[in-house]
């Protein structure tokens, strides 16, 4: 895991499969980055880029993700009970 020294906040988490049998002949990390995304004005630290990586029989595979064009999604419910003329 890194972290900012000044914000101390999560720029960085690793994760390995340190656990796995050695039987079953899979091994793998994963790294996801955080980053500040700008979002309906205001600001979030949410994952910008993913990788996978993956090895089997000496074959590595990788699968990188990059999050972009975050949107903000906004909805309004509300719920009343009895006769709404009583209610203003």
């Amino acid at each position: 895991m890194a972290i900012d020294r000044q914000t101390h906040a999560i720029l960085r988490i690793r994760y390995v499969g340190d656990s796995i049998p050695a039987s079953f002949q899979i091994r793998f990390d994963s790294t996801v980055d955080y980053d500040y995304v700008q979002l309906g004005g205001h600001r979030y630290w949410l994952p910008a880029k993913a990788v996978v990586r993956t090895t089997h029989d000496g074959r590595e595979d990788r699968n990188e993700a990059v999050f972009s064009s975050y949107r903000k999604f906004e909805a309004q419910s509300g719920v009343s009970f009895g006769d709404p003329r009583s209610n203003p």
